[in-house]
Formats: C-alpha cells, structure tokens, sequence
C-alpha cells in the first residue's frame, strides 16, 4: 500500500485559518453580551470580471501581457448570526450602532474563464474554477448611522450596510496552448477576499443584499511541452484577480440562546 500524501499547503493554510476563525467565532460566543442568534442560508449570484496577467518564456520567446474575461458566479453559504449589545453601559443621548456579526461558510462555483494572451502566436488559456470561503461580515443599521445627526427616518429602518471578507481555498483546474506547445494541472491555492454592499430586510426572517467584493484566487504556473512525453519547452505563469458584483437572499431558518456575560 502506498502511503497517503499530507494534503496541499494551501489546503492546509484554507483549513487552519478556518479552524482559527471558528475558534475566535466561539469566544465571541462566551463572551459576547448578545441575548439570541440566528443560524441561516444564503443563495448567491454574482457577475465576475476578472484579470488574468501572465508572464513566462521559451526556448524562443518570452510572455507577457493580460486579458479579461466574465462569468457567472454561484453559490451558497451556512452561517451563524448575532447581534451584539451596546459596548458599554452608559447613559449616552444618542444611540450607538445596533451591530451585527455574521460567520459563515460559502461554497461557489463558475469564475470558468477563457483569456487570449501574447506570446508567439498567442496563447488561449481557460480556467474553471470553484471556492470554498470561510466569511466574516458586520452588519451595521443605517438608520442607526444616519438618526445621529438626522434623527428618526423609518424608512432606512430595515436598510443595513455590512463589510467584511473571508479566506479559504480556490481550486483550479488550468489548460493553456498557443497550437505547438500546450499544458495543463489543477492547482488548489490559498484565496481572500474583501467586500461591502447595502442589505434590506423583506421580513423578520428574509433578508437580500447587492454588494461588491474582490476575490484573489492566487497564481498558478505551468510547464510547457510540445508533446505529454517531451521535455519542458518553457512555462507560463498567470495571476488571477476578480471584481464582482453581488446578489443574495438570506433566510433566517433557526434562532439559539446565548449566554450573557457582564
């Protein structure tokens, strides 16, 4: 029996950061001075504009240059909700920011790119790809910004500005060629993400969102040939980046006690 291999880092670092994030997750839970919190799904659809820059060489020529591509991006996520209390127990004549912490984790697939770039006579590159995101998100009420200096406006009442991003793992699976040399691997690397958007409530329990993110897949570098069995020609090497643009609708599907610390 062959022995079994560790799994890639960047699985490895996905995985040891999500561990950490739930960790601090369940701290947050001990600690936090929040009366009840809300397990919930998400569905998401996005539009992603991605960049893909590459260099590399051959034998004869060197590469360069980027191109851009879209594509869907679909999804969902598990996650966990609560709404912590007022940081400090003082007579304040305004009303601090009712802030919410969302953890979740998000699985999506999509980002399938084609992109042409230079070098000899050009190569035509395509990416599949799917993620798998450990997210953080803070939600904070409009209308508790805004009735600081403007006073009481319902109908900001159910609006909520959220921020926040995630890591975890991109898994891609990589072709290029330029018709004389061509190649191919799935890489699993370490991705991040950032983003904000503006969220409203439909009802108690039903929540959608429109927002911005910016996801980073990471690079992936390939070894030319010009047949499966020849020795490397040259390599190719692109780094992937996306802007994307967010939909989602939250559902609130069970609420859980938590303990009070003071």
């Amino acid at each position: 029996m062959h022995p079994i291999a560790p799994p890639p880092r960047p699985i490895r670092s996905a995985a040891v950061s999500a561990a950490l994030a739930l960790a601090c997750l369940a701290l947050l839970l001990l600690a936090a001075p929040a009366l009840a919190g809300d397990f919930y799904s998400t569905g998401n659809l996005a539009i992603s504009g991605a960049t893909g820059d590459t260099s590399g060489e051959t034998e004869f020529f060197s590469i360069s240059g980027s191109d851009t591509d879209s594509a869907p991006v679909y999804g969902g996520a598990i996650g966990y909700g609560f709404q912590l209390s007022e940081p400090v127990d003082r007579d304040w004549t305004r009303r601090l920011p009712a802030i919410a912490l969302r953890n979740e984790v998000a699985a999506e697939g999509g980002r399938d790119y084609e992109m042409r770039t230079k070098g000899g006579d050009g190569f035509f590159t395509k990416i599949q790809s799917w993620s798998l995101m450990q997210n953080v998100w803070v939600d904070v009420p409009m209308h508790d910004m805004v009735s600081w200096f403007m006073g009481r406006v319902p109908i900001l009442m159910p609006v909520h500005f959220y921020t926040g991003g995630g890591v975890g793992m991109a898994a891609l699976d990589t072709k290029t060629t330029d018709n004389f040399t061509k190649a191919s691997k799935d890489f699993y690397n370490f991705a991040w993400q950032v983003g904000a958007g503006l969220s409203y409530e439909l009802t108690d329990q039903v929540t959608i969102s429109m927002g911005y993110r910016y996801f980073d897949p990471g690079s992936f570098k390939l070894k030319l040939r010009i047949s499966p069995d020849s020795d490397p020609f040259g390599t190719f090497k692109m780094d992937l980046s996306a802007h994307e643009f967010t939909t989602a609708l939250r559902v609130d599907f069970y609420t859980l006690g938590l303990p009070t610390w003071r």
